[in-house]
């Protein structure tokens, strides 16, 4: 089985190759997790907005359920305390000059 890559505008056939560790065949996965970012086989990044948007509605949903009043001045600081830095963080996974 061949794969293509493409180098600019030349176009490689690459056989893919199998590795392993101490004889042991290393099994092929599509998306691995490291640091809380999911890094997926293609590079998209899918999964990783959808994992942001599931943790922050999630934080949201606690503050939200949390709260009798809802004074902006505490949504304010709940919102940059506890969701502003999970969509900071995974921003940058996706998105490091924004």
């Amino acid at each position: 089985m061949l794969i293509s890559v493409k180098f600019g505008i030349l176009v490689k056939l690459v056989k893919p190759y199998d590795y392993s560790l101490d004889g042991q065949p290393l099994t092929k996965v599509d998306d691995e997790k490291d640091l809380g970012v999911i890094i997926s086989k293609g590079l998209k990044v899918f999964q990783r907005c959808a994992s942001a948007y599931s943790k922050v509605n999630e934080v949201l949903s606690v503050i939200n359920r949390s709260l009798s009043a809802k004074l902006v001045n505490v949504m304010l600081r709940l919102y940059n305390s506890a969701v502003r830095p999970h969509v900071e963080f995974r921003t940058a996974a996706w998105s490091p000059y924004y």
